[in-house]
């Protein structure tokens, strides 16, 4: 199991706490997201492969928040691995490495769920509370 160190952030005005993921994790990460990424848009050739991918599911996924698309709505585990690498992609360089804490668990279930399937090995958010001189 890879285990993905964050530390806390802070808060947001609107009260969004955040964390920053270590930068080598944050790579890893990233790799394993856009590789199931492109596998998940193999997948979709398939009717089977499409409704899987496009479930929504507020339990697993989450819910989109005040974003510009589909606002409001449950998240698929396509948008969520999706979402990860677009902010990535979009942000500035000293918030690349940020992610909302409410989004960890969502991020996981979404980059394990078939990570066996793939090939990956499991991802594990854990706070990095101390880091004693590494």
């Amino acid at each position: 199991m890879k285990e993905i160190k964050y530390s806390a952030k802070g808060f947001t005005q609107s009260n969004n706490e955040y964390v920053t993921i270590d930068s080598d994790d944050m790579a890893f990460m990233m790799n394993q997201a856009i590789k199931t990424l492109a596998i998940f848009g193999e997948l979709t050739a398939t009717s089977e492969g499409s409704r899987t991918l496009m479930n929504r599911n507020k339990d697993l996924y989450g819910k989109r928040g005040k974003t510009d698309i589909a606002p409001g709505r449950e998240n698929t585990i396509m948008s969520v691995v999706g979402g990860l690498v677009r902010n990535y992609m979009s942000k500035q360089d000293t918030f690349k490495n940020d992610i909302s804490l409410n989004q960890l668990p969502y991020i996981a279930q979404a980059l394990n769920e078939y990570g066996a399937e793939l090939g990956y090995e499991p991802i594990v958010f854990r706070n990095q509370l101390f880091d004693f001189g590494k």
